[in-house]
């Protein structure tokens, strides 16, 4: 098994854990030392459900450490509405996107913001 489908199977379990709660919201920590270089970011994967939310998303941000935390990029797989929740599919290809083609392709920009850039056409920034 490799660490997308590890990543993908972790990311349903914890939509299971959180449906069973009263938590919507789901956050956790990957072990990220570095992105580009940089080593002092923090790097986070949230999941979030509420029952008064219109969808349901999963995403990955970088944000600075200081004491006013940036958010430098986020990438996320939203489904449409809380009817048409995001399918185990729908999330493996979330997970397989981030393991093997964003986080391997993240730079930090000399504006201080980051991208995600494997060519000219398939490009995402914040």
């Amino acid at each position: 098994m490799n660490n997308s489908s590890k990543l993908a199977e972790l990311l349903v379990k914890l939509r299971g854990v959180r449906e069973q709660s009263s938590s919507c919201y789901v956050s956790m920590t990957l072990p990220i030392k570095e992105i580009d270089g940089v080593c002092k970011l923090n790097c986070k994967l949230t999941g979030y459900l509420h029952t008064c939310s219109e969808y349901e998303n999963f995403a990955f941000e970088v944000t600075t450490t200081f004491n006013n935390p940036v958010t430098l990029f986020r990438f996320e797989k939203r489904s449409n509405s809380e009817e048409e929740r995001l399918t185990k599919e729908e999330i493996g290809e979330f997970a397989v996107k981030l393991i093997d083609d964003v986080l391997p392709n993240l730079k930090l920009r000399r504006n201080g913001r980051m991208n995600y850039k494997t060519n000219d056409e398939d490009e995402i920034t914040r």
